[in-house]
């Protein structure tokens, strides 16, 4: 059974690794469900990027069948992954738009705040600070598509280094930003605002303390993705110099229990 919205577990399953090549797979829950399996390909966002053989990915599935999961549903991933996966029986449930801006000539609105908007730096997020991101989240995404707390620690762990952001009203956070940063490059992770605070600039101080963030690390090139149809999150990253990918990344799903796509 799910766990209910911003659940914090007493005891968080790590990832465990099924394969580590030149993309590093591990598996771990999905957030929010213990009957559907999570697979990420670290490394899997290039469009030239390739896994091993049909046999030992078939292995893998094997592998998250034995450990009681009935369906396993991967993160983002580029067109060769994604293909090697359709042959292997995943399906697409997912469309993403990949998109990367250079932070040399990235906008910058350098705001202080907006309005009753304030932002914090979150450098150890505790258990409450955790348990009010995800619920942010949980506001912010489709059911079945929000973080938990092991999918938060798990993106904050993706990168060399990370920071996190939240802009608060009356000392509450109602929207947060995860930044990675790996060598000259960078990525927003996650950006969300609860629906009640949208629309008055959240997105745009976050997003802009990240660049900031990512730029003094070092970083020169950010990425991010968002839906297609997501045309609020477009025009915000456009309006910080985004622009698409000629790719696209895809989220794909099988069903375990009979080995074909759901």
């Amino acid at each position: 059974m799910p766990d209910a919205p911003g659940t914090v577990r007493a005891v968080l399953p790590a990832p465990r690794t099924l394969w580590a090549g030149p993309v590093r797979v591990s598996v771990r829950p999905w957030p929010g469900s213990s009957t559907r399996a999570s697979l990420t390909f670290a490394g899997g966002h290039g469009d030239a990027v390739t896994l091993p053989p049909a046999d030992e990915m078939a292995r893998w599935v094997s592998s998250i069948r034995a450990m009681g999961y009935g369906s396993v549903r991967t993160g983002a991933v580029g067109p060769n992954v994604a293909e090697q996966l359709l042959a292997l029986g995943f399906c697409v449930v997912q469309d993403l738009v990949l998109l990367s801006a250079d932070l040399g000539h990235a906008a910058s609105l350098r705001p202080g705040s907006r309005g009753a908007l304030r932002p914090r730096r979150i450098r150890v997020p505790g258990r409450r600070t955790v348990r009010r991101i995800l619920e942010v989240d949980g506001a912010a995404f489709p059911e079945g598509w929000s973080l938990d707390a092991g999918a938060f620690r798990d993106a904050r762990s993706a990168t060399a280094r990370h920071g996190v952001w939240t802009v608060r009203e009356r000392r509450n956070p109602v929207g947060f930003v995860l930044a990675g940063a790996d060598g000259t490059t960078g990525y927003v992770q996650r950006l969300a605002v609860e629906p009640r605070a949208q629309g008055r600039g959240a997105g745009a101080l976050l997003l802009d303390r990240a660049h900031a963030w990512m730029g003094s690390r070092g970083c020169s090139t950010a990425y991010v993705n968002t839906e297609p149809h997501n045309e609020h999150a477009l025009s915000l990253y456009r309006r910080f110099g985004y622009s698409a990918l000629p790719y696209r990344l895809s989220v794909l799903e099988m069903d375990l229990h009979t080995g074909i796509r759901p």
